[in-house]
């Protein structure tokens, strides 16, 4: 029969056999605590790229958090800017089609006016008690001046309103306050230069008889005092 390591060998070999199952678990010992730190270190690692992981994953997500922020801060400016510039195109195209409108309306009434103004120059340079070739010489001569008069009262009337619409008002004078001395001397000065009435028409007043008369009166000093009242400028 097969004997066992402590009986076959005796005291010596028991003793061996016990040094070497000694040696044997100092050698299982140490390959497991060799395994475990081999894990746990591995576990750390595991441990520390996945932290790292994280942290990057984290530091990644915040900068594209902050690039979505730049690009919607960026995206937020530029429709701010074109709803600005839409504004400003909008507000600009009103008010030029407001300026289109007021300076038509304008050129229309200022035809209108220089109508007016070419009807009543026109019965005042052709007087109708003048006979009838004085009238027609008068008319002839109204019809040859009156397109550059026209055309220059135009011009300077537009210009004023350019002036006006471009912000700059027309340069204006107060009223003066009228004395009854100058009432009487512009009713002297009118009935003896009329402005807007032919000598013919001016043989029809009684005034311009007085006045003339009166020009022509050689006592009391009446021809000179008439002379300086009639003056233009005092």
């Amino acid at each position: 029969s097969t004997s066992s390591p402590m009986s076959s060998g005796g005291g010596g070999g028991s003793g061996s056999w016990l040094e070497q199952q000694s040696r044997a678990i100092k050698a299982g010992a140490s390959s497991a605590v060799t395994s475990v730190g081999n894990g746990a270190r591995q576990v750390g690692t595991k441990v520390a790229q996945t932290e790292t992981y994280q942290a990057s994953r984290s530091s990644m997500e915040r900068f594209a958090e902050n690039e979505r922020a730049k690009v919607m801060a960026k995206q937020a400016q530029i429709a701010s800017a074109k709803v600005k510039d839409g504004v400003d195109k909008g507000v600009t195209k009103v008010t030029d089609a407001a300026k289109g409108a007021a300076r038509s309306a304008s050129e229309r009434a200022v035809d209108h006016g220089i109508g007016l103004a070419e009807k009543q120059l026109r019965a005042a340079v052709v007087d109708e008690y003048a006979p009838i070739p004085v009238q027609k010489f008068t008319a002839a001569a109204f019809d040859a001046v009156w397109p550059d008069i026209e055309y220059e009262v135009k011009a300077e009337m537009l210009k004023s309103l350019s002036e006006r619409f471009d912000g700059r008002e027309p340069a204006w004078q107060p009223a003066r306050t009228v004395t009854f001395p100058a009432t009487v001397r512009a009713w002297f000065l009118y009935t003896y230069f009329p402005y807007d009435q032919s000598p013919f028409a001016q043989l029809k007043w009684p005034s311009y008889w007085f006045l003339l008369l009166w020009s022509v009166l050689p006592y009391w000093g009446a021809m000179g005092i008439f002379w300086f009242l009639s003056k233009r400028h005092l």
